[in-house]
């Protein structure tokens, strides 16, 4: 007496729910002789496509702060425009200043003003210095601002590419699954 043993090697683990051979029976290439329980798997592939929607928010969100960080580029970046702007206007109104200032002491030194007209002028003169230095300080802020939101931008490009590459493996796990 001669035969031949073939051993089956599913892909796959689990419980048997049918068998559709019996025992020396002749099977051809391509029957199904058994029928694994697809609970287990169908779990699996549930998991699997909800980590993979988990992915694709991730990556939806990680672009929308991308467009929030160039938005807040962009402000700054006509804050520091409008700073730069008020600097000029704050210099012509200093140099205006100090020409009156400068033109009260001459005028307070041959008595043909008063005190209380060259104290207007120096204090003229000297709200106008603060608020250059203000407007200086205003447009540092900006700058400092814009280059912060730079900075997100870039951060957060690199998070699109991490969430991108973890977007591709849950649809490579759901492949699998």
């Amino acid at each position: 007496i001669e035969g031949d043993i073939v051993p089956i090697i599913p892909r796959t683990a689990g419980y048997i729910t049918a068998i559709h051979f019996s025992d020396n029976q002749f099977v051809h290439a391509g029957d199904t002789l058994f029928i694994i329980d697809s609970r287990e798997l169908k779990t699996k592939l549930q998991q699997a496509e909800a980590a993979l929607s988990n992915a694709e928010a991730n990556v939806g969100s990680a672009e929308s702060l991308i467009k929030t960080g160039e938005a807040n580029l962009s402000v700054s970046k006509a804050n520091a425009d409008a700073s730069k702007e008020n600097i000029e206007n704050a210099k012509v109104r200093l140099s205006k200043a100090i020409k009156d200032y400068d033109r009260y002491n001459n005028l307070l030194k041959t008595k043909s003003i008063t005190q209380q007209q060259f104290d207007a002028a120096l204090t003229d003169k000297q709200s106008n210095e603060a608020q250059l230095a203000a407007n200086q300080k205003q447009y540092l802020a900006s700058q400092n601002q814009a280059a912060a939101a730079l900075a997100q931008i870039n951060n957060y490009t690199k998070q699109v590419v991490v969430a991108k590459s973890v977007l591709e493996q849950r649809k490579q796990d759901v492949e699998y699954a």
